[in-house]
C-alpha cells in the first residue's frame, strides 16, 4: 500500500510441502530414506520510504520476516525436524544523498532429528556454510554509488551503475 511518502506491506502465507529424502545418512554405510510432510508459515512486514532511481536502498525503512516449518515423517522411518527464522533489517540514510546504511539482525534455530533444513540465513562473507542448531547474525553495511557509466556492449549487456559496499558481518 502507498501511504504518502512511505510504502507499507504485510504478507502472511501458509504452506505444506512434501520432501523426499534419499541417502541422507551420517555414516556412509547407513542409508536413511524417507518422505516428510512439512507444513509451515511465513510472515513479513515492511515499512519504507519511497526511493529515487539513484537510491540503492530506501532512506528510512524496516523489514521484518519470520519463517517456521516442521517436517514429520509419513513413511514410518521416524524422521523429523523443524526450523524457525526471524530476520529484521533496518535502513537508514547515509552521509551523502543516495548513500545508505543497512543493518540486519537475524536469528535461526533448527531442531535436528535426522533431517536438517537448508538455512535461510546467509553466512558471513568469506566463511564456510556449516550446520548450526542455533545462530544469530548481525550485518552492518554502508552502500554508495561510485559512478554511473550508462554503457552497453550490445542489447544483452548493459552497465548502469557501479557501487561499493563496506560491511561488517558477525555470527
Amino acid at each position: 500500500t502507498i501511504t504518502g511518502r512511505f510504502l507499507q506491506n504485510f504478507n502472511l502465507r501458509g504452506f505444506g510441502k512434501i520432501i523426499k529424502v534419499t541417502n541422507k545418512a551420517y555414516e556412509p554405510e547407513e542409508v536413511t530414506n524417507g518422505t516428510l510432510f512439512s507444513p509451515g508459515a511465513d510472515a513479513s512486514y515492511s515499512f519504507s520510504s519511497r526511493t529515487a532511481r539513484r537510491d540503492i536502498n530506501p532512506d528510512w525503512g524496516v523489514l521484518l520476516r519470520s519463517h517456521f516449518e516442521e517436517g514429520k515423517d509419513i513413511t514410518g522411518v521416524d524422521m523429523k525436524g523443524s526450523i524457525f527464522v526471524a530476520d529484521s533489517r533496518l535502513f537508514l540514510p547515509g552521509f551523502i544523498r543516495h548513500h545508505s546504511f543497512y543493518h540486519q539482525f537475524a536469528y535461526e534455530r533448527q531442531r535436528d532429528e535426522q533431517y536438517r533444513y537448508t538455512s535461510y540465513l546467509l553466512r558471513p562473507r568469506g566463511t564456510k556454510n556449516i550446520f548450526m542448531d542455533e545462530s544469530r547474525k548481525y550485518s552492518g553495511n554502508y552502500l554508495f554509488p561510485m559512478f554511473y557509466p550508462d554503457w552497453h556492449a550490445s542489447r544483452w549487456v548493459y552497465l548502469k551503475r557501479v557501487s561499493m559496499n563496506l560491511f561488517y558481518d558477525d555470527m
